[in-house]
């Protein structure tokens, strides 16, 4: 006779889990479906606006190829200012290859990905456990450079706006009062920046934490106090002393600069000459885009984004468009090309050591 209870307790989360998994293959999928149809609408709008594909194909046939070859300097400057921001946070323990390879794993191959970041994370850390490091340090590691990483990109941002706001730049006179959220931008980072680094602020946190505990007992006080000191001091020895953070907010901020210079450089071939500070903002809106949980890195809606702005500013569109896709091509196939042969590699080695295991 079947239970009226229902099935076994054991199966019920099962049951749960299921349910859960399927709900975010359901969410991915949704968002797929909008970002296709959010990149369609945005290609069909830029290429009405624009001559259409044969005109923005002859601004291709244009493309000056020295510039472009500068373009590629620039992006292995970034990730090569990377591995060495990597390489501090691991103190030394890795040497700069290695670090270069969990960075074309990382920013590289994860982020053409889907699912994008979580597939790039689970690979560069699988890459410093390699390396030899453990698994909780590599997952601070990676933490934190996506802490010092977003952090830069937020104050490069509100600076960049600030200074294009005061170049008096036609495109900005619509601004507004903008120049008040990019100065409380500032202002909050550096703010959050200090409480990081005291003791207290982690004690605090977590004892707000346990507080909205529901289902599971709160420790008490006293051990989550100590916990979080423990933990706040492990982070701490991550990140160094002072003078080793700014060291790592300048190696950050030079990637992102280097990226930057990477689409200013593409759209110079293209034959698009911009202020600096107007390419860097075009460039933001597109890292900003990118971000967005639609399609892996953007794709389609970046290289309609940084061309609207760039038209915005005074660009012509062919060439404005011409210029991203070079500048997409060299900052993003290329180090996802090169993350997909890392990848490889290692799955080759993986089978040969496999091989010669049985074989003994």
């Amino acid at each position: 006779m079947p239970d009226p209870a229902g099935p076994p307790a054991l199966e019920r989360p099962r049951r749960g889990r299921w349910a859960v998994a399927h709900h975010g293959r359901a969410t991915r999928v949704v968002l797929f479906v909008l970002g296709l149809g959010l990149t369609a609408g945005a290609l069909v709008t830029l290429l009405s606006s624009s001559g259409g594909i044969d005109d923005i194909l002859r601004a291709l046939d244009h493309v000056s190829g020295e510039w472009a070859g500068a373009a590629v300097g620039a992006t292995v400057a970034g990730y090569l200012l990377n591995a060495f921001h990597l390489r501090r946070l691991t103190s030394g323990r890795i040497p700069l290859w290695r670090a270069a390879r969990t960075d074309l794993l990382l920013f590289g191959l994860g982020n053409l990905l889907p699912g994008a970041p979580a597939p790039g994370a689970l690979l560069a850390a699988a890459e410093l456990r390699r390396a030899g490091l453990s698994a909780r340090r590599a997952r601070l590691v990676l933490a934190f450079t996506a802490w010092f990483n977003v952090r830069t990109l937020l104050a490069i941002a509100a600076l960049s706006f600030l200074v294009a706001l005061a170049g008096e730049h036609p495109g900005l006179r619509e601004a507004g009062l903008w120049w008040i959220a990019a100065v409380a931008v500032i202002l909050a980072l550096a703010a959050s920046a200090r409480l990081a680094a005291r003791t207290t602020t982690a004690e605090h946190g977590a004892q707000f934490l346990a507080r909205l505990r529901v289902r599971r007992p709160r420790p008490p006080a006293e051990v989550t106090r100590t916990t979080a000191a423990a933990w706040h001091a492990e982070v701490k020895a991550t990140v160094g002393t002072p003078i080793n953070r700014v060291v790592l907010v300048a190696l950050a901020a030079g990637s992102w600069i280097a990226d930057a210079a990477c689409l200013d450089l593409a759209l110079t071939a293209a034959g698009v000459r911009l202020d600096a500070d107007i390419v860097l903002l075009s460039y933001i809106a597109g890292v900003l885009i990118s971000a967005l949980p639609l399609l892996p890195a953007g794709i389609g809606v970046v290289e309609a984004a940084i061309p609207a702005v760039l038209h915005h500013f005074g660009a012509p569109l062919d060439a404005a468009l011409a210029g991203t896709l070079v500048y997409r091509g060299i900052s993003l196939m290329l180090p996802a090309a090169s993350g997909a042969l890392i990848v490889a590699q290692i799955s080759m080695s993986t089978r040969r050591h496999a091989t010669e295991t049985l074989n003994r």
